[in-house]
C-alpha cells in the first residue's frame, strides 16, 4: 500500500492526514503520561523514542500552541 493510498484512507476516515493523526496520538500519549504515570519528562521522552527530552518538549509546545 502506498503512502498516498494510506493518507487518502486516513483522510476519508478521520478528516486529517496520516501525519496529523500520528502527531495527535503522540500528543495524547505525552499528556497521558504526564498526568498519570509519575514518570519524569526524560523518562517519557525516551520511552516515546525522542532522542532527547528537549525534542519532546519542543514537539509538545508546537502542538499545543
Amino acid at each position: 500500500m502506498s503512502r498516498i493510498t494510506i493518507n487518502d484512507c486516513v483522510k476519508k476516515q478521520f478528516n486529517v492526514t496520516a501525519t496529523e493523526l500520528l502527531k495527535l496520538r503522540l500528543l495524547f500519549e505525552i499528556k497521558n503520561d504526564l498526568i498519570h504515570s509519575g514518570k519524569t519528562i526524560a523518562e517519557i521522552a525516551y520511552g516515546l523514542q525522542f532522542s532527547e527530552p528537549g525534542h519532546m518538549m519542543r514537539f509538545f509546545k508546537t502542538q499545543t500552541e
